[in-house]
């Protein structure tokens, strides 16, 4: 899962844990990619994207209908520090994209 906001990214990295570190630590070397900030890091037993090899939503394209689904989401840069915090928000952003954008 991969979202786009006022030139900010928030991405799901789901899988096996040595592609998954193989995988950022090639985002992290990439000069285009700058801030990088991990919310949550954890093994789980079931994966919540398995069925989006990769999904991309800019959300500055969004109809009026999408926004409305998304209440006060769309309000919170993607880079703010309520993210950081809690990390929970965030995932709430991404699983709310999984169920009504496909």
């Amino acid at each position: 899962m991969l979202l786009f906001k006022d030139g900010n990214f928030m991405q799901v990295l789901e899988g096996d844990s040595s592609v998954v570190d193989e995988l950022y630590l090639k985002i992290s070397r990439d000069p285009r990619h700058t801030g990088l900030i991990t919310l949550v890091r954890r093994h789980i037993l079931k994966r919540s994207f398995s069925d989006w090899k990769m999904g991309f939503k800019d959300l500055g394209d969004l109809t009026q209908d999408e926004k409305a689904a998304h209440s006060n989401f769309l309000d919170i840069p993607l880079n703010d520090v309520v993210y950081a915090s809690s990390p929970d928000v965030a995932f709430k952003l991404l699983e709310s994209f999984k169920k009504t954008v496909r």
